[in-house]
């Protein structure tokens, strides 16, 4: 599991009215990141990414967006390691968590009492006390002596994210890329959203014309996402979104809807390798306009990467001229009718398929992509395989254009097709 997704589902969360107090007040929260606060060494597989995540650096106050740094990064993380069984807080922090209370200035940074054991799970009977103890590490982070009543709301919704954390342990994500519901999506956006995750599904992936929202509207969004306890973890991008003049706009909704991928859906084949250089090119530069937004760049690909032209095919040619924090999104449908190997490809890419759409094929032309999740030509056993086991996917998409139910009870069934393929049936 890619624990940094997991951070980021509360350390994205602003706190506006917390920075509007403290303002008022004339208080002044105190910068603080993660990698001040607390250093501990991790286990294999979490030890990357958790490092990556207390390092991160988050400050909060001063800087006019108040943002849930320091407890809830070591909080969520603590949730998601101890819940999975990996490892568990010493007796040590837990004895530390217990000295604060909401009118504590800063939490004390001692890394010996922050150390962590292996080989213990979390019980029924301990879980909640952790959880409460959390929170009250996160409200003890709090800049000002006394706790408002909006503050404790803030630090409270903390929750059911911690919840879900637990809950899904560390199994990887399955969202579904909105297109799969476009002509609900018309009638009633949020209320296709809402079923979307009633359903079960942990993410979506917005398709292009959420560039025509308003940050307001983005923002609106995002807040019926956190209600849901659902995430957004990429979209989808016309060609241009990702060049002057909209990537600014693209950028903006993107952080408010918290992803952390923009991916180009699409690009006009080429008749030439120099063609998709020149593609590469283009994806690489705006991978460097977006990195100090803290955004990565994302491909997908269609039947025509997959292709020969000139004797190689395209996605090769895209992968090794592309700089290796581009993500690699494989469409699964396309790459079998453009006569890819789906694993092999995963395979030959190491830590570049950070999320697969997982759209069947069928090779039957009066079905082709209206087969449903686990009844066309995929080999998803290969497939998850190799993707869990070097490929670095951190979520998987359910894609479909169509079949033979209306479009909300497909997505239903594919999930269900899904959790079975994978194991969580």
């Amino acid at each position: 599991m890619a624990l940094l997704d997991v951070m980021k589902e509360v350390l994205v969360v602003t706190l506006a009215d917390v920075t509007a107090e403290n303002a008022e007040a004339g208080r002044n929260a105190e910068p603080c990141t993660c990698k001040q606060f607390v250093a501990p060494t991790f286990p294999e597989p979490v030890r990357p990414a958790a490092t990556q995540v207390l390092s991160a650096g988050c400050s909060f106050g001063s800087s006019g967006r108040a943002v849930w740094s320091v407890a809830d990064a070591v909080g969520a993380l603590f949730l998601r390691v101890i819940g999975s069984g990996i490892c568990s807080v010493t007796p040590q922090f837990r004895r530390q968590l217990d000295q604060h209370s909401p009118g504590t200035r800063r939490l004390h940074r001692d890394d010996r009492a922050l150390g962590l054991t292996t080989g213990h799970s979390v019980t029924r009977g301990n879980s909640g006390r952790l959880l409460a103890l959390v929170c009250r590490c996160k409200m003890a982070a709090m800049s000002y002596p006394e706790l408002s009543r909006r503050g404790f709301l803030g630090a409270a919704t903390v929750l059911p994210f911690a919840f879900r954390s637990m809950a899904a342990g560390t199994s990887i994500p399955v969202g579904l890329e909105l297109y799969s519901v476009r002509e609900s999506l018309k009638q009633d956006l949020e209320g296709t959203v809402r079923a979307v995750a009633q359903m079960g599904y942990q993410c979506v992936e917005f398709y292009a014309p959420y560039f025509e929202w308003t940050d307001a509207q983005a923002k609106q969004m995002r807040q019926s996402m956190d209600g849901l306890g659902i995430r957004c973890y990429s979209t989808h991008n016309n060609e241009d979104y990702l060049t002057a003049p909209k990537l600014d706009h693209a950028r903006d909704l993107n952080l408010i809807l918290g992803s952390k991928y923009m991916v180009q859906a699409w690009s006009d084949p080429k008749p030439t390798l120099d063609g998709y250089k020149v593609l590469a090119d283009h994806l690489n530069a705006a991978a460097e306009r977006l990195a100090p937004a803290g955004l990565r760049v994302g491909y997908h690909n269609h039947q025509a990467e997959w292709k020969l032209v000139e004797g190689k095919r395209p996605m090769e040619i895209l992968a090794a001229n592309t700089q290796s924090s581009i993500m690699l999104q494989l469409d699964v449908g396309t790459c079998l009718e453009g006569g890819g190997d789906p694993a092999a490809w995963i395979e030959a890419n190491p830590g570049r398929i950070q999320s697969i759409h997982c759209k069947d094929w069928s090779a039957d032309p009066s079905i082709g992509y209206k087969t449903l999740f686990g009844e066309g030509k995929a080999d998803w056993k290969g497939i998850f395989h190799a993707a869990q086991n070097g490929g670095g996917v951190e979520y998987y998409l359910v894609e479909q254009e169509g079949s033979r139910y209306p479009e909300l009870e497909t997505a239903r069934r594919c999930l269900e097709g899904f959790r079975t393929a994978h194991g969580q049936g």
